[in-house]
This record gives structure tokens, C-alpha cells and sequence, in this order.
């Protein structure tokens, strides 16, 4: 990552991943946001729960928007891990939106 790049980072805590679309979209279509509460982002009072624009790549705990890169700060919100463990899927908090296939992430992550 450039300098500048790591200068615009804005931190997300309490994060989360939420997957956007309707029960008529087709699964290929769906895309992942990340919700949490923003600190440094110009257009958000620090603190503010929001969702984010869809996900385009992920590095470690690094991830791209459409429009801005957020690090993932932090543990993620207590809700979204008891989900993830009902669903029988484990955490990899070193690289938390792994999923990402390596085709679709733009940032080169796993």
C-alpha cells in the first residue's frame, strides 16, 4: 500500500460483514458491505454506525470499497460472530473477509 494510500485509511470498530441484495437477487449478484462504527471518514461524524459500499477486495485486516479503504479495528461485533459460529463457519481474524474470491479482490488479498 502507498503512503497516501495508508494516510486515507478510515478505521471501522464493532465491524461486521452484511451481504446486499433482494430474495430475488441471484446468488452471483449479491454483494458484501461492511458495517461498523466509522472514525475518520470526512463525510461521518466519528462513531457512527454505517454501512458501507460494496466490498471490492480485502488484504489482511485492510479492506476496499467502492469508494475508501477501511481497517478492520479491533474485535468484530459480538452478534456477527455468534452468526458466523451458528452457521458453522470459523473466523480467521487475521484475514477476516477472506471469502473474496482472489479474481474478484482488487487488492490482491488471499
Amino acid at each position: 500500500m502507498q503512503e497516501n494510500q495508508e494516510a486515507s485509511l478510515v478505521t471501522l470498530l464493532n465491524w461486521s460483514t452484511t451481504a446486499c441484495g433482494s430474495p430475488f437477487t441471484a446468488p452471483e449478484q449479491i454483494s458484501i458491505s461492511l458495517s461498523g462504527e466509522v472514525h475518520g471518514h470526512p463525510r461521518f461524524e466519528d462513531g457512527q454506525v454505517i454501512t458501507t459500499s460494496a466490498v471490492r477486495g480485502s488484504s489482511g485486516r485492510i479492506v476496499m470499497t467502492e469508494n475508501t479503504m477501511y481497517s478492520l479495528v479491533g474485535e468484530p461485533n459480538p452478534m456477527w460472530v455468534q452468526f458466523l459460529e451458528g452457521m458453522d463457519k470459523t473466523l480467521n481474524m487475521e484475514d477476516p473477509i477472506s471469502f473474496i474470491s482472489g479474481a474478484f479482490n482488487e487488492l490482491g488479498g488471499r
